[in-house]
């Protein structure tokens, strides 16, 4: 499976966030495998195979960032948006509501 538009710009989010050190600025999508993704119905659970393109930090940094909200339909449902990094790799993306 393929990373959605909504994964890759949660992804790119965190790499534009100013306090955020990664190595790289930018991830080759197109050599990431999503190794299995689940849809609760109140969000969705991503996990990512770890690859080259997303040893995006040092081997020591593993963080939860969640910077990333937004607003959905018109009834404004509130959503928030975290990027797992274990190792220095990306290796999940979570939505929730």
């Amino acid at each position: 499976m393929e990373t959605t538009a909504l994964e890759r710009a949660v992804i790119g989010s965190l790499l534009a966030d100013q306090e955020v050190h990664s190595m790289k600025s930018t991830v080759d999508f197109g050599a990431v495998t999503v190794s299995d993704r689940d849809l609760t119905g109140l969000g969705f659970l991503t996990e990512l195979e770890r690859c080259d393109a997303l040893k995006l930090f040092a081997d020591a940094v593993s963080l939860r960032w969640g910077k990333v909200g937004a607003k959905l339909n018109r009834t404004k449902v509130e959503t928030g948006y975290l990027v797992y990094v274990d190792g220095g790799y990306v290796t999940t993306v979570e939505g929730y509501t």
